[in-house]
């Protein structure tokens, strides 16, 4: 059991990088788009179809200018994670008390005339009521198959993503629920203002 809930982890932090991979393939010039916040959940489907496991639970707040926070709980721990335009994209560690940082931040288009012309799209589907778009990649890497269902109106967010590995299990990420509008401000202005860790070996 312990061994199972230490790869679910690992399936979770995996997949904080899962939309600027998709993000980071499209180039665009930086535009503002529709402030939201979403909730999300992520199961997880072992290869020998015995009950799916919730691995986490989360909030994501985004401004118009792209500024998006995340609170997830994984495993009954919660964490923090959140990206500022002109900063960047930040773990936050609270037990060391420091900001690991994690990438530059992604603004691109996301227009739909765009995202039918990229060679990985199979169709359009409304989820919660929005467009989105399926595109269906594979990882020349580890073999692994990802469907991202994006939104152009949540700049650019899939509100479902399926990834199937090797072993045959499957992982989840579903939108269940999504408000339009503006997240409050106090979101981002109570953001702790550690010190910066830039070594992502540690």
């Amino acid at each position: 059991m312990n061994a199972k809930l230490i790869s679910l982890v690992v399936l979770f932090v995996l997949s904080l990088a899962i939309v600027g991979v998709i993000t980071a393939k499209r180039s665009g010039p930086e535009v503002r788009g529709q402030g939201f916040t979403l909730e999300e959940i992520q199961r997880f489907y072992p290869a020998d179809g015995s009950t799916p496991i919730t691995v986490s639970t989360t909030t994501r707040y985004q401004k118009s200018d792209g500024s998006w926070r995340k609170d997830s709980t994984c495993n009954g721990k919660t964490t923090l994670g959140f990206s500022l335009p002109a900063r960047g994209v930040f773990a936050v560690d609270e037990e060391s008390k420091r900001l690991n940082f994690v990438g530059d931040p992604q603004r691109t288009v996301f227009s739909e005339e765009m995202l039918r012309k990229e060679p990985g799209f199979v169709r359009e589907e409304t989820i919660l009521g929005l467009k989105t778009f399926l595109i269906h990649s594979i990882s020349t890497e580890t073999g692994e198959s990802n469907e991202a269902y994006i939104c152009p109106a949540l700049q650019g967010y899939p509100l479902k993503r399926v990834v199937r590995y090797k072993t045959g299990s499957t992982a989840v990420f579903e939108v269940t629920h999504v408000t339009l509008g503006a997240p409050p401000e106090s979101f981002f202005t109570s953001l702790p203002n550690y010190e910066v860790n830039y070594d992502k070996t540690r």
